[in-house]
């Protein structure tokens, strides 16, 4: 055996490439000379595939069963992982994890990770990998992104000029609950660090129980399994790989619990290997030509969602303010202050939380440092949002008695809140950078919010007040029922707000003014092709709030499901403009 060893060198090093010990084999093992024979056959035919760029090790090497301490893992696996940062006028407005999965430079991360760089026409990558290179010419494969729904938070990249020694393949291992796991990333930029815990648990693939109103319950498909992990994730670690005991592949980072503690998330190797296969068959496009191929196809999809869901349940409010709950939507407990309230949303819309103002520091300092006709901020916030975070809802309210002399018909054609810095302006101002963004290009870091359309809300003969729904040109009055929240609404006004809180995003927002109360309902999505969508759902919306009927038997806490709770929804603090 020692004579096979020490003929064949440069097998030896291809070998050692692929990190077999080759070395512990040869002092442990007896082989007879027909055994011999064998092995070199098979190791000059793991030569000839390693110079044709073929994984040999796949093949010739047996699955290794041994439990691998987080330093092993992270010596052999660290050289795997990238950093991604999605930059705006040379300014970081994204930075996360990636994983080299292909020897010609292919990289898989999470979709929310340069989601930016889809989304606005301005905005750059750089990839850098450990060695420090950086690559900025990428191709963009399948990245999922869908009209309320809930996608696998995904997105395949080529990165030109990245040729890889160290690529890593999605386990077919199931793992265990209890099972050691280390995970490598970039938390708050400190790159390349490692994190330990074990699996808290595996979610599979399956369905969550949603309420309607009056029916029986509905199962609500979960499209995707998910890995549930107690290691410390940080914002940076998205994208990131997870590794099992044995040093294999089992996950990829996308999410953390904020109010828990060591609660986060991963999406399953299973959930790769299927997702890889498919971006594998469509291909790659250059970035100009993966924005408006994605421009077009999620235009297309949102179209096509509100033709099938939104405009039939608007229709339904014509006979009855109840319609039955579907797999795309389902009937929500949520609260204004003392009053508890229902309301009709997507499915995806399923982490929902109530936000008090009055505690919550960063949207109390908001509205006080921007807005002189409030006196203070609002007094009950509702927000939803999905599991990834690129659909958002909230629903808050103020008492009349805050804002005195305001009258909603006054801002007809006018701007109802002033724009305002993107979410990442404070972190620039904070280290100084925001200086350094010459003035001509502070537009693109600010909100773009729109007129307002208004319209008073009389009664008609039969007593009842309708709600306009759509836009002027196409617009429709519904009646609102005895349940409905606006039965004694006395003004509404509606806008969208582009470049909305990040690069690119919208939001559509409906004030409705009661003899009591101001309402606004704000829904956010992260496309910039959602205008339409948003904007329809945001009418849906308005027109399902009712009053909750008290329950015979004790509901569900508000904002419980049975999918966990996931990042900390956005709190919009609307803001009316000043003079």
């Amino acid at each position: 055996m020692r004579e096979v060893c020490g003929t064949h060198q440069k097998i030896q090093l291809v070998l050692r490439r692929h990190s077999l010990e080759w070395k512990a084999l040869c002092r442990t093992t007896k082989l007879t000379l027909p055994s011999r024979i064998s092995v070199s056959i098979v190791l000059l035919a793991s030569m000839i595939l390693a110079s044709l760029g073929h994984d040999a090790v796949a093949w010739a090497s047996p699955k290794s069963t041994a439990v691998k301490s987080p330093e092993l893992i992270y010596k052999q696996n660290a050289d795997a992982v990238v950093r991604i940062e999605v930059r705006l006028h040379q300014q970081i407005i994204s930075t996360g994890s990636g994983i080299i999965v292909s020897r010609d430079g292919e990289v898989l991360t999470s979709q929310h990770v340069v989601r930016p760089l889809l989304h606005h026409p301005q905005a750059q990558i750089q990839i850098r990998s450990r060695n420090q290179k950086s690559y900025s010419d990428v191709r963009i494969g399948h990245c999922t992104s869908g009209p309320l729904t809930q996608t696998v938070d995904l997105c395949h990249l080529k990165v030109h000029g990245l040729r890889a020694n160290k690529f890593l393949k999605a386990s077919s291992r199931r793992p265990s609950p209890g099972e050691a796991v280390s995970v490598i990333g970039h938390p708050r930029g400190l790159e390349y660090s490692i994190t330990t815990g074990i699996v808290s648990g595996l979610r599979p693939a399956s369905t969550f129980t949603a309420e309607p109103a009056s029916t029986k319950p509905i199962k609500v498909p979960k499209p995707f399994e998910e890995l549930q992990i107690d290691a410390a994730i940080n914002p940076g670690n998205s994208g990131g790989p997870i590794f099992g005991k044995q040093g294999d592949l089992i996950g990829l980072v996308y999410q953390t619990e904020r109010h828990g503690q060591n609660i986060s998330f991963g999406i399953s190797a299973q959930v790769i290997r299927e997702f890889l296969g498919k971006s594998k068959r469509l291909g790659f496009r250059k970035l100009q030509s993966a924005r408006a191929h994605e421009i077009q196809q999620v235009t297309q999809s949102a179209d096509t969602w509100i033709a099938e869901h939104i405009k039939p349940r608007l229709k339904t409010w014509t006979r009855t303010s109840d319609p039955s709950a579907t797999q795309s939507w389902r009937w929500t407990p949520l609260s204004l202050g003392r009053k508890k309230i229902r309301a009709l949303l997507p499915t995806a819309l399923h982490n929902c939380q109530r936000l008090d103002t009055a505690t919550n520091s960063a949207a109390h300092a908001d509205s006080d440092s921007r807005s002189s006709n409030f006196r203070e901020a609002a007094t009950d916030v509702s927000a939803c949002m999905s599991s990834a975070g690129e659909w958002q809802l909230s629903i808050q309210s103020r008492a009349r008695s805050n804002s005195p002399g305001l009258d909603l018909m006054s801002f007809r054609n006018r701007r109802m809140i002033e724009s305002r810095p993107l979410l990442l302006v404070s972190e620039l101002e904070r280290e100084g950078r925001w200086d350094q963004i010459p003035k001509s290009l502070h537009r693109d870091f600010y909100s773009r919010p729109g007129t307002a359309q208004c319209f008073a809300l009389d009664q008609d003969s039969k007593g009842q007040r309708r709600l306009p729904i759509g836009q002027e040109s196409t617009l429709e009055f519904i009646a609102l029922q005895s349940d409905s929240l606006w039965r004694d609404a006395l003004a509404v006004c509606r806008f969208q707000t582009q470049n909305d809180q990040e690069p690119g995003a919208v939001s559509s927002s409906i004030w409705i003014e009661t003899p009591r109360n101001w309402v606004e309902i704000n829904i956010w999505s992260a496309h910039p092709a959602h205008r339409r969508l948003t904007a329809h759902l945001a009418d849906l919306i308005a027109l399902s709030l009712i009053e909750a009927p008290r329950p015979q038997a004790p509901l569900p806490a508000p904002y419980q499901s049975d999918h966990p709770r996931r990042a900390e929804p956005r709190a919009s603090v609307g803001l009316i403009a000043e003079e």
